[in-house]
């Protein structure tokens, strides 16, 4: 990412609106392996760097994943200044969906070579480790014409919408789970069999108010 002119706020307001179209990026994609690899003009170790602490922020709500920060050494540089000599900073990271991060074999940072100012950072997956995303099948058709109700049903809707939800069982565990690379089948199934429980209450509930 570029750095912004003019004052320091207006830095932090450009680089918040950059990030928010790499999120979009993300969101359009197909597939839920992306590792976004760059010069995000980010300095996660320095605290006084405006831009560092944007990143993190960005990506611990978004879900994303910092995955330079987890498998490069926590002395790596990636940027040397051409106006400070000796002065060196790591500007470039590598931001992954947690699919993303968990297809990265290795990651280093080669000092052997630079261009102009700044370093290569090297990475390899392995894309035999993409997740298989199984096809969905929804039996239940899309037919339900919002418009047509008013708002005393939507209400009547949402209310019964909520009892059958209240009566489920949260996973709190599989949920709470850190884990990024977790094997855990119960998680997996526990997650799984949720989703589809809150889908069943929302149908369950469009039955009992609507008729559909």
């Amino acid at each position: 990412m570029k750095s912004a002119s003019g004052g320091q706020e207006d830095h932090k307001e450009i680089f918040q609106g950059q990030l928010e179209e790499l999120k979009l990026i993300i969101d359009d994609l197909d597939t839920t392996s992306v590792t976004i690899f760059g010069d995000f003009n980010a300095n996660l170790v320095n605290p006084s760097h405006p831009h560092g602490p944007l990143l993190r922020r960005f990506s611990d709500e978004n879900g994303l994943v910092i995955s330079s920060e987890q498998l490069l050494p926590v002395d790596s540089f990636t940027y040397i200044s051409e106006m400070r000599l000796g002065e060196t900073s790591w500007l470039d990271h590598c931001v992954s969906t947690q699919d993303g991060h968990n297809i990265i074999n290795k990651m280093y940072v080669n000092y052997n070579i630079s261009f102009r100012d700044h370093i290569p950072v090297v990475m390899s997956l392995g894309l035999d480790r993409l997740p298989i995303v199984e096809e969905e099948f929804n039996d239940v058709a899309p037919k339900i014409n919002w418009e047509k109700y008013d708002t005393v049903k939507l209400r009547e809707y949402s209310l019964m919408s909520d009892i059958y939800l209240s009566r489920l069982t949260i996973p709190n565990e599989a949920l709470e789970c850190r884990d990024m690379k977790c094997e855990n089948e119960g998680h997996k199934s526990q997650i799984k069999m949720f989703y589809e429980n809150i889908c069943k209450c929302f149908v369950k509930a469009s039955n009992d108010v609507l008729g559909v």
